[in-house]
């Protein structure tokens, strides 16, 4: 869990090697758990458009949960 109040997290996983998409499904959950903290955090994980990370990210439902940038 995060500590202090930030506005907003934004995770940089551009250079995040992940061909397999296999980081996906932990992205959602880190959403998922700081929407519920007090007060919310916005969660934006920022990842090249054309990758195997942003099409999982979509099958898990991360649109519900986040921005993906």
């Amino acid at each position: 869990m995060l500590r202090g109040k930030g506005a907003g997290l934004l995770l940089d996983l551009t250079c995040l090697d992940d061909r397999g998409a296999g980081s996906a499904p932990l992205w959602v959950p880190a959403g998922a758990r700081e929407a519920r903290a007090q007060p919310p955090i916005p969660v934006a994980p920022c990842v090249p458009v054309q990758t195997a990370s942003v099409a999982r990210l979509a099958r898990l439902g991360a649109g519900r949960r986040f921005a993906v940038l």
